[in-house]
């Protein structure tokens, strides 16, 4: 439903370089893979990125000495 948001996510803002926002309205949107909208772009990206073995690793670094 629009504009109610799941219980499995969180809102919040983030400010882009032009050249990012750029790179996203002009060579990302028109190719469609990530998404129609500068967000769902964005959050597509984000997502992609934190499933990479190298993020997983700073991911479970940083769990630890949360832990500790």
């Amino acid at each position: 439903m629009a504009g109610k948001e799941d219980q499995d996510t969180s809102q919040f803002s983030i400010t882009l370089p032009l050249d990012a926002i750029e790179m996203i309205e002009n060579g990302l949107i028109p190719f469609g893979l990530y998404g129609k909208k500068r967000a769902t772009v964005c959050a597509n990206l984000i997502l992609d990125m934190l499933k990479t073995p190298a993020v997983q690793g700073h991911i479970g670094t940083g769990r630890e000495k949360a832990s500790t």
